[in-house]
């Protein structure tokens, strides 16, 4: 799939500021080893997240792969409360009721939650990762 861009809804009642450096990439497969070489990864990678608002819009320029895969780098908790990802050529949003998962779960925060087609960027809500 011809990815064109990714936007993540992060969290807005608390701790916003966790997303900042998160890394956006388009990737044929998500076993072990592609996972943990993404760190000093550039290949594939879309972008970063530079601020904590409500919406970040991060253009993949048409990056190829079967998986969009956001990553951080240190242990922090990632919270995101929808990803939407807009391919070529249906420019519609194809994460949408798709299957999603996580490294870990905290306080029932499912992986579920991000592709939900829920926006509310509230976690007590309980659209939002965690």
């Amino acid at each position: 799939t011809s990815v064109d861009y990714v936007k993540i809804y992060n969290r807005v009642d608390c701790c916003q500021d966790r997303i900042i450096g998160a890394k956006v990439f388009v990737l044929d497969s998500v076993d072990d080893r592609t996972l943990r070489s993404l760190g000093g990864n550039t290949a594939n990678l879309c972008g970063e997240v530079a601020n904590a608002d409500r919406l970040s819009t991060i253009y993949c320029s048409g990056n190829t792969g079967s998986y969009v895969v956001i990553y951080i780098g240190f242990r922090q908790y990632l919270t995101l409360c929808e990803v939407e990802v807009f391919a070529h050529p249906s420019n519609a949003n194809i994460a949408l009721s798709m299957p999603a998962s996580q490294d870990s779960v905290g306080w029932n925060g499912v992986a579920s939650r991000a592709t939900d087609g829920n926006r509310d960027s509230n976690y007590h809500h309980g659209s939002c990762t965690h």
